[in-house]
């Protein structure tokens, strides 16, 4: 919710003392971590370990959908014991088709990942700037913490009339009174569009601080 980057090389270190599966859930890293976009296990240069990773096709990959990457025996356990993948209808073959090409996409243009982290770099120093609340670390999520889910409301409902779509978090799918406006940025947008979400910021800060 806030962006943040877990520190795999710690959670690997631990799993290993102690003979555990590490499990990571990389939708926000798939397609922008990592040299390649591969994501956070190439992000840490993490190599030649037993991890788990669960990737979303829906997010910077722009398809939908989701894929498991674990070893031969995980893959074979989970075809015969996983419910949701026996008693569901099978994958259209256009689903991995696009998630292959937009993969591929991810590693030729890195130009994407540059212009996405220099863009997140400056919206959150911006941010930092107006003295709002945000997330200690930039990111292409970016958190405007407000507190209470009401008012966080009333501010994503003011926003939006002024053109910026962004949605109310509130509880249960964060902390009591840690509801909050949620920005992300594409590579998409520009720094004009950022200085313009800025300026409409400021101007209503009475609203948010």
């Amino acid at each position: 919710m806030d962006g943040d980057v877990a520190d795999i090389k710690e959670l690997v270190s631990i799993a290993e003392k102690n003979d555990c599966a590490l499990l990571i859930d990389d939708a926000h890293a798939t397609g922008i971590l990592g040299k390649n976009g591969s994501g956070s296990l190439e992000h840490f240069g993490i190599k030649g370990k037993d991890v788990m990773v669960l990737a979303t096709g829906g997010k910077a990959l722009g398809v939908s959908g989701a894929f498991f990457c674990c070893s031969g025996l995980v893959r074979n356990y989970l075809i015969n014991k996983c419910r949701g993948f026996i008693y569901s209808t099978g994958t259209l073959p256009s689903i991995p088709a696009g998630l292959i090409t937009s993969i591929n996409i991810v590693k030729k243009e890195v130009w994407r990942r540059k212009k996405l982290k220099e863009l997140s770099e400056y919206f959150w120093k911006k941010l930092r700037e107006l003295g709002l609340n945000t997330s200690n670390a930039p990111s292409h999520i970016l958190p405007l913490i407000i507190g209470d889910a009401k008012k966080t409301i009333e501010i994503s409902k003011k926003l939006y009339e002024q053109g910026i779509f962004v949605r109310a978090i509130r509880p249960p799918t964060v902390p009591e009174n840690s509801s909050r406006i949620r920005f992300c940025v594409t590579a998409e947008h520009s720094y004009e569009d950022i200085e313009w979400v800025i300026n409409i910021l400021r101007k209503n800060l009475n609203n948010i601080l």
